[in-house]
């Protein structure tokens, strides 16, 4: 059963709503899930960036590499920054201090899990999110406040709805490594773009947080 709004409200103090991003070497699809929030958050008025706390690391990354040239390119075109950005490796650390933890795929969900079983509850695919908060939004939702409170709540629900959606085929929450060339990275990148849009939108619910790009 899912928790209520007020259970999910009374639990969690009013602090800022940590986001990690997983991929496998922290170089591209974690990179663009990290850089597309931060814009998404900064392009939203009433909603103050110290809200959140957005970051990314990679489950076999090879510390310090710097950011790709596609995609620092594609994050450029956007409008995100591409500054001050090093690779890092997943660490227990990162997982146990994240609210939530988005992955590229099922692949790295399950490698965050098995480093910190307790991830479990808070550790979902991009696109597995992306799928799921629609259905967890609910009119409750839109009474609180603070979108932290809002995002644990449907992150929360969503977890009651994992695996109870009929013929779902798992693949499609995956977003693959682009390792064929530029179609195969464009691909990847409006994946991701998409997958952060969609979720951001539904935990921006609240009527004091506008969902018009400024």
């Amino acid at each position: 059963m899912p928790p209520t709004f007020t259970q999910v409200a009374d639990a969690e103090p009013l602090r800022p709503f940590g986001i990690l991003y997983v991929c496998s070497a922290n170089l591209c699809r974690s990179v663009l899930a990290e850089r597309l929030t931060r814009l998404w958050i900064e392009n939203r008025p009433g909603l103050s960036s110290d809200r959140f706390t957005v970051s990314s690391a990679g489950t076999d990354a090879t510390p310090g590499n710097e950011m790709p040239r596609s995609v620092a390119r594609y994050l450029q075109q956007r409008g995100a920054s591409t500054d001050s950005f090093a690779s890092r490796r997943l660490s227990p650390r990162l997982v146990e201090q994240a609210d939530m933890v988005l992955t590229a795929s099922r692949l790295e969900r399950d490698r965050v899990i098995a480093t910190v079983p307790t991830a479990r509850s808070r550790t979902f695919t991009i696109k597995e999110l992306a799928r799921l908060a629609p259905r967890a939004a609910t009119d409750e939702t839109g009474s609180a406040l603070d979108i932290g409170t809002q995002a644990r709540y449907i992150m929360a629900t969503a977890l009651t709805l994992r695996g109870r959606i009929a013929d779902h085929d798992g693949r499609d929450d995956d977003v693959p490594d682009p390792t064929r060339g530029r179609r195969s990275f464009n691909r990847c990148a409006a994946s991701v773009d998409s997958a952060v849009d969609t979720i951001l939108e539904v935990f921006a619910i609240s009527s004091n947080v506008s969902s018009e790009v400024v």
